[in-house]
């Protein structure tokens, strides 16, 4: 078990970004199972711009990146706002994350994941939160996501597959964690 698997959110293990962001994320959420997109203040999580990002689900399944911090875009090699996440990840996204952030949203849960002691000395951690349109219904994941590479970036669809991912969810409001039932199998890696 990693630092970060735990049973309750690890709120206390997150770095200063990381925390901004979850805090903001929950205040204005308030007694709601999520915030609607439209309450995100940006200079409230200002110092974590860098490297969020937000996809929207459209009504066919499809995320599409609509913000992309420039951690992110140059993680991935160039600017991914306004491409899906298949154009931008490639078939990996089908294997490992469509399920992953569709759970995200539909439960809804926080997910927190990251990497540890990995063969390349890449260290990966990123946090995603589930957002609602101005209707209430859950539309947007808003992720946060770190590099600590010891070694030269590598691309982030290179960092889906290669790297063992510790993955957690957590339920909302409670912030206990939960073990998704057909998640297993689609996740090898997933950390338990």
């Amino acid at each position: 078990m990693s630092k970060f698997e735990t049973d309750v959110f690890p709120e206390h293990l997150l770095s200063d970004r990381f925390k901004s962001v979850f805090r903001h994320w929950n205040d204005i959420r308030g007694d709601r199972q999520m915030p609607a997109r439209s309450d995100i203040d940006p200079m409230e999580i200002r110092s974590a711009l860098p490297c969020i990002w937000i996809y929207e689900r459209a009504d066919d399944g499809v995320f599409r990146c609509r913000l992309a911090g420039e951690e992110i875009n140059t993680a991935n090699g160039r600017s991914i706002q306004g491409l899906t996440a298949r154009e931008i990840i490639g078939p990996k996204f089908d294997q490992i994350l469509s399920k992953r952030w569709a759970y995200i949203l539909d439960t809804p849960a926080i997910f927190h994941g990251n990497t540890t002691n990995s063969p390349a000395r890449r260290v990966v951690e990123r946090m995603c939160l589930p957002l609602s349109d101005a209707e209430g219904n859950p539309r947007f994941n808003m992720g946060v996501t770190d590099y600590y590479d010891v070694v030269p970036m590598a691309r982030e669809s290179e960092i889906i597959m290669e790297l063992p991912l510790h993955v957690a969810f957590y339920t909302i409001p409670d912030l206990q964690r939960i073990y998704p039932k057909g998640l297993e199998e689609d996740y090898p890696r997933l950390g338990r």
